[in-house]
């Protein structure tokens, strides 16, 4: 949380310099991967915004995952943490799009918002998903006798 906050504090031009340089190191990785020709790169723009756009997902991803396996962590069952914790990190994402109001060049954007509670609905599946495929797999273990 305290690295959203602190990316959201950045004002616009630091905060766009920033995801272009992001963009840059997937461009340059793309590069290597299949050749690129100049005239996609006179769309770095673009490509930063949709980069920018993914990241929101990205992030809250991660928030999502560490917040439910905190929650987990001290002993709290699989339902209740996925709510808690998806209630934990809308409210956040939505605290988030509220301080950016207040950030020079920022603004609160409704797209960033679905997309950060994208990424938490996204990041509870999998999170739920890895738990059960998990316990499955270790079910289906043959055990040892002592």
């Amino acid at each position: 949380m305290l690295f959203i906050f602190f990316l959201s504090s950045q004002p616009a031009p630091v905060s766009n310099g920033l995801s272009k340089k992001v963009t840059m190191v997937f461009i340059d990785i793309a590069k290597q991967v299949k050749e690129i020709d100049i005239a996609s790169l006179n769309h770095v723009g673009e490509i930063n915004n949709k980069v920018r756009d993914y990241m929101h997902i990205f992030v809250y991803i991660i928030l999502v995952i560490i917040v439910v396996n905190a929650l987990r962590s001290i002993g709290m069952g699989m339902f209740i943490s996925s709510v808690l914790a998806l209630f934990i990190s809308v409210a956040f994402a939505c605290s988030d799009e509220i301080h950016q109001m207040y950030v020079p060049g920022r603004a609160m954007q409704a797209e960033d918002f679905l997309r950060d509670c994208a990424g938490v609905v996204l990041g509870l599946t999998i999170y739920n998903i890895s738990v059960l495929l998990y316990k499955s797999a270790n079910f289906f273990k043959p055990k040892r006798r002592h």
